[in-house]
């Protein structure tokens, strides 16, 4: 990194570091376990004497960790802190999901509600292993319908009719979503994520002499 760049960089990390020792309410928010900094963009550029343009290419550096979200009154903000790696906030997870259900099916957006069932996807699941359990599901539909036949009958015969992925299912039955990835990994003679074989640790052997490991 250039110096000039550095320097910068240094200067926003400490405003960061400041701001949120300051302990000023109107200008630090705790958000999904962690405190950060809630200056206005503008303030930010003002104080650091840079453009809006070089205050985002910055954001993207380490160990600057910058999210999204929404202030009081309801409009768009970024919110900075410190950190050693990145933040991905179940949002930024259900973002990524969401990306996923829109290259299977090739529509251009995933509505409201079903990015609400996405976040609650990436707070329930075994941590680290959302991404690959989604695509797990979005690769077997046949698979999870059984699934919620099994777990549940009453309500499998609406299955029948969907043949797209129906996201607030998945919300509900996610024990479900977790057996697909989980006979996912069997069938291709794979280990699971370390966050899944966790749940049941003699389970996994078999598993992990299959893949060869």
């Amino acid at each position: 990194m250039r110096k000039d760049k550095q320097a910068r960089l240094d200067r926003f990390a400490k405003l960061i570091d400041d701001t949120i020792k300051a302990g000023d309410p109107h200008y630090m928010r705790v958000f999904e376990g962690a405190v950060w900094a809630a200056l206005p963009q503008p303030s930010w550029c003002e104080k650091l004497q840079i453009s809006d343009h070089t205050l985002r290419d910055l954001a993207k550096c380490s160990p600057i960790v910058a999210t999204k979200t929404v202030n009081q009154e309801g409009k768009p903000t970024v919110l900075y802190r410190l950190g050693s790696v990145l933040h991905k906030s179940p949002r930024h997870l259900a973002n990524i999901m969401a990306c996923l259900y829109r290259a299977k099916y090739g529509v251009e957006r995933v509505s409201r509600h079903n990015w609400g069932c996405l976040v609650g996807l990436a707070n329930i699941l075994p941590e680290g292993a959302q991404i690959e359990i989604f695509r797990a599901v979005l690769n077997d539909l046949p698979m999870f319908r059984s699934g919620v036949k099994c777990a549940d009958p009453d309500s499998s015969h609406s299955m029948r009719y969907y043949e797209w992925l129906p996201i607030p299912l998945v919300r509900k039955y996610p024990d479900v979503a977790l057996q697909v990835y989980i006979g996912a990994m069997q069938a291709a003679g794979k280990t699971p994520h370390p966050a899944v074989a966790a749940l049941d640790p003699k389970s996994w052997p078999k598993f992990k002499s299959i893949g060869g490991k």
